[in-house]
């Protein structure tokens, strides 16, 4: 089973390979492709489609899908496949970084430069996939998109199964395991380090393979991941609700219009109280509640000054801060 190393420990590293790497016939100065770029066209690989294989300043662009179908369980019968993209460098170093994604995906980096944008330039191969959907149709994995402004907009993919397991989990296996194959074939060698990185579904996406894929990276660095998306979705729909009573104003089809309810003055008044009353909970006055379950709302307080009467906005913000 793969290490899975903390952040630092990976930063530390990234430009010494050690033994390990010189075990696997990688020279310190790093190795060059056995192949051309556009050889890689001519690829076959399990289940897979190599769509492009574009040369670069240096690097070699690699753009393809995996498990390409048109669906069954979705009624507009879309097209659905695990894009991904890998940029290949001139001179590798012996190292793979994966991307995560980002909120329901379905748009892919086409030309992954790294989590910091510098680790193709420093001779890491770098990769990316979409979560197994499209969002836009003219994208560079086939030219479809499974978008029904009718039935869930951009998150209609989740109406068909492998779909959402596509987004769940499997596109970042499937996406690493044919990026190590495409990497063994362009170098001739097998990779040394591995590592996946992300923040917000990216972090998600890392945290999961962590746990589900621990043999394919020795590093996972999760950034804000998000945890529990059905509960999570439950929350912003209670939170609509509450903010829809405080709302001022309706939208164009007669719904409370949230957006306009609190003025950004209002809105700094909530944050500076909440602050002073619970930023310190966690021991540091930071500008930050870490401490956040003891920001109950008996520490909450919205102050004003009895000189300065309250806007209707205001007092909206506070019987808000109330009910928080």
């Amino acid at each position: 089973m793969k290490r899975l190393l903390l952040a630092s420990t990976i930063v530390a590293g990234w430009t010494a390979l050690g033994p390990q790497a010189m075990a696997h016939g990688l020279p310190p100065s790093g190795v060059a492709p056995r192949a051309s770029c556009t050889a890689l066209t001519g690829l076959t690989l399990p289940n897979t489609q190599i769509l492009s294989a574009t040369q670069k300043a240096g690097y070699c662009n690699v753009i393809g899908i995996i498990n390409k179908r048109v669906s069954t369980q979705d009624p507009d019968h879309f097209t659905y496949g695990i894009g991904f993209a890998l940029n290949l460098p001139d001179t590798w170093h012996g190292r793979f970084e994966m991307m995560g994604g980002g909120g329901t995906d379905g748009s892919l980096q086409a030309d992954p430069q790294g989590a910091a944008g510098v680790e193709l330039g420093q001779g890491w191969a770098v990769a990316a996939d979409d979560g197994g959907h499209e969002d836009n149709a003219s994208n560079p994995v086939g030219g479809h998109q499974d978008d029904d402004a009718n039935a869930g907009g951009s998150a209609h993919f989740a109406i068909d199964a492998q779909a959402r397991r596509d987004y769940g989990y499997n596109g970042i296996e499937k996406t690493a395991t044919i990026s190590k194959q495409i990497i063994s074939y362009y170098y001739g060698l097998d990779t040394v380090y591995s590592y996946i990185t992300g923040c917000s579904n990216g972090g998600r996406d890392a945290m999961m393979a962590s746990q589900r894929f621990p043999w394919l990276f020795d590093g996972v660095i999760s950034q804000n991941p998000g945890f529990n998306l059905p509960q999570a979705a439950l929350a912003e729909a209670w939170n609509e609700q509450v903010l829809g009573t405080l709302a001022t104003s309706k939208d164009v089809n007669g719904q409370p219009f949230i957006p306009d309810t609190f003025p950004v003055q209002d809105l700094q008044v909530a944050s500076a109280a909440i602050l002073s009353a619970c930023d310190a909970l966690d021991g540091l006055v930071d500008g930050i509640v870490d401490n956040y379950h003891a920001c109950t709302a008996r520490r909450r307080c919205i102050r004003r000054s009895p000189a300065t009467p309250a806007a209707p906005a205001r007092t909206a913000a506070r019987r808000m801060a109330a009910r928080a």
